[in-house]
């Protein structure tokens, strides 16, 4: 689950629930203005049957409430995160759970000597002057040449540490399941769902402002991206298919495929 708002709209989000890594959508729910997604998850937790289910959330839903909501109320298991905006969280799972002491020595070079994106590594030699020309001093300032002041470096971004959470056990979910259904919750739903309703169906140009009439496109525009999915899944090469050769290909021969889409008694978008 997530939530997205679109940023020309009333300031309502919607949040959306959906299988990975199928994409297929499940539900979906408005989050009004004057509230967050932490009651409207919840109440999707109601409207789905999400027994014997695992079910990804990001930081903001790491709440006792909505854990005990997954666990007990649907019977399902919550994949959850804390974050380093989380230290309550942080130091409680510190206290009941200390970390195990690794088998392995740690690397002996330090992370920050770990070349970066956009990171200059300066030439090994004699030392260099503590604030040479052009070069940063330790507050961030840069030392001004002949040519006047010289902007700041690229500077290699802090690192996030980031607490994964899990109420299901070590034989249903191992360590390496557990990060494939991370990366695909997080690809299935920001790189693939709101990437294609940004770029596919403009939803950041979206200007409703009802939240009735919100829901309704959102969910039209949701279940446009299952139908995507299902209808890429029997291609020959799925992944070269955008939405658009999907809506080119419903629309050939007088959008005979779509009509047939709606009109059959099984309907399939299987190939003829």
């Amino acid at each position: 689950m997530d939530g997205k708002e679109p940023k020309h709209g009333g300031g309502q989000g919607v949040l959306t629930a959906i299988c990975v890594p199928s994409q297929y959508y499940l539900a979906s729910g408005i989050v009004e203005t004057k509230t967050n997604e932490i009651p409207v998850a919840r109440q999707l937790f109601e409207n789905l049957d999400l027994r014997g289910r695992l079910v990804s959330l990001d930081a903001l839903h790491t709440q006792t409430e909505t854990a005990r909501a997954v666990v007990l109320d649907a019977g399902a298991d919550y994949l959850l995160t804390a974050k380093d905006n989380q230290p309550t969280v942080h130091q409680t799972i510190e206290k009941l759970l200390p970390a195990p002491k690794a088998d392995f020595p740690p690397l002996e070079a330090h992370a920050d000597s770990v070349p970066h994106p956009g990171v200059r590594e300066e030439p090994r030699g004699e030392p260099l002057d503590p604030h040479p020309v052009g070069h940063s001093r330790a507050d961030g300032f840069s030392v001004g040449g002949p040519g006047g002041p010289v902007a700041p470096p690229n500077r290699r971004p802090p690192d996030e540490h980031v607490t994964l959470l899990t109420s299901a056990e070590p034989q249903k979910l191992d360590a390496r399941r557990w990060l494939e259904l991370n990366r695909a919750g997080f690809g299935g739903i920001e790189n693939g769902l709101h990437q294609r309703l940004d770029v596919s169906h403009n939803d950041d140009r979206c200007r409703i402002g009802s939240s009735p009439a919100l829901f309704v496109a959102g969910l039209l525009r949701r279940i446009s991206n299952s139908l995507f999915m299902e209808w890429r899944s029997h291609q020959p090469h799925p992944d070269y298919l955008t939405t658009t050769d999907f809506q080119a290909a419903m629309g050939e021969e007088h959008c005979r495929a779509a009509l047939r889409l709606l009109l059959a008694k099984r309907p399939s978008l299987k190939p003829p």
